[in-house]
């Protein structure tokens, strides 16, 4: 990256069938003011209108298909790999940027050549886009919130580096190909982050709505998106070797920073968080 010149980011949005919400996602990049961005969108062969819509911007995308996948994961796999930006990130079709997120980003990957994350708050919508409210995060090392607190990160508002995105490798089709890639994803990325940084600011706006494939997989399987996120935290477990005295260390410190940064005093439920900790099935 050259010195004063804003970083290329590649933003990534898979799509299948979401012609209601598409088009915003798409302005909400396009709109951003940001001099850099590679934008991507890979379509599984929409059959609702979603292309249509989609065509409409084609001259404004760095590289756009529609076409037969095998679910979200690959889509996002078929991105990453048209992907030659400094930055990298994915946007679901039902997610969109705040003005001027993307000019936060890059000036903070320009300011710390050694950054490999950086991440924010989002606000949550409905189906009418009206605000129904907004989650934060506590500002702390990735892998402390996902492996120690088994907590999510905002995937709609997280940036990582090229350079840890190529460590981490493709996202795992096979065993996430459409629930829970992004916690099995980050998870095993937060093990490439050299610096991390975190804004106090709403970078996104996230759809909360039943005929989520988060949701539909909880009606079917209530247990799926705890099933899944334990395989993920078990591999990486295991991979790198860490103890239950590791674990426990690792909760307990986090735990507590948590509950300073949110000001609580509350403690959490021991016997939940043991059987989290030590991955009961």
């Amino acid at each position: 990256m050259n010195n004063g010149q804003y970083p290329k980011i590649t933003i990534v949005t898979p799509v299948y069938n979401n012609v209601k919400y598409i088009k915003n996602c798409i302005v909400s990049v396009l709109t951003q003011n940001y001099p850099n961005i590679e934008y991507i969108v890979i379509d599984g062969a929409s059959t609702d209108g979603t292309a249509e819509i989609i065509e409409k911007y084609k001259d404004k995308l760095a590289y756009y298909v529609s076409e037969k996948d095998r679910g979200q994961t690959h889509a996002l796999n078929k991105g990453f790999e048209k992907a030659t930006g400094a930055v990298f990130a994915w946007l679901n079709a039902d997610e969109e940027y705040l003005p001027g997120t993307l000019i936060e980003v890059g000036k903070a990957f320009m300011a710390d050549p050694e950054l490999d994350f950086f991440f924010g708050n989002r606000v949550i919508i409905d189906e009418d886009h009206e605000e129904i409210g907004r989650r934060k995060w506590v500002p702390m090392h990735p892998k402390w919130q996902i492996l120690y607190r088994m907590s999510d990160l905002p995937t709609d508002a997280s940036f990582w580096s090229a350079r840890a995105h190529q460590l981490t490798g493709v996202l795992d089709e096979k065993k996430f190909p459409t629930l829970s890639m992004d916690y099995d994803w980050l998870l095993r990325l937060s093990f490439n982050v050299r610096r991390w940084k975190m804004t106090s600011e709403y970078l996104s706006k996230f759809t909360e709505r039943p005929d989520r494939i988060t949701q539909i997989g909880a009606t079917v399987n209530p247990n799926s998106a705890k099933t899944n996120s334990y395989f993920a935290r078990r591999r990486v477990i295991e991979r790198y070797n860490y103890s239950k005295v590791h674990l426990f260390l690792g909760w307990a410190i986090a735990g507590l920073w948590c509950r300073i940064f949110e000001r609580r005093v509350s403690r959490p439920h021991l016997v939940f968080s043991i059987k989290n900790l030590f991955l009961r099935k």
